[in-house]
């Protein structure tokens, strides 16, 4: 992946990050297309904050929302202005709308 790490800004070994994970490590993607590019140790970081969060393994919607707000956090302490591609709004959209339907919708 090119780009640069949406924490940290660094250009080097970007990955590409789930934001939502998996459900279990050997499982598909909870959500494929919602990632942002992060560096090898930003990476390694954000998932290291999921466990010490506490947020357990699974794909119930508490789950998806819980790393997203981990994620959200790594964002959010950035001292710069960060760069995140425009098409990761949508899927954030997307990924959201999906959960406040599986928490039985808007009444």
């Amino acid at each position: 992946m090119r780009g640069r790490c949406a924490y940290c800004g660094a250009d080097r070994s970007i990955q590409r990050h789930h934001m939502t994970g998996r459900a279990d490590p050997e499982g598909p993607y909870l959500d494929a297309d919602l990632t942002l590019p992060l560096c090898v140790r930003c990476h390694r970081g954000d998932h290291k904050s999921w466990i010490t969060g506490g947020i357990e393994v699974g794909e119930s919607p508490l789950v998806v929302v819980a790393r997203l707000a981990c994620t959200s956090r790594g964002l959010a302490s950035r001292a710069e202005p960060i760069t995140v591609p425009p098409s990761a709004f949508g899927a954030l959209a997307d990924c959201l709308a999906r959960v406040v339907n599986e928490l039985g919708g808007l009444s």
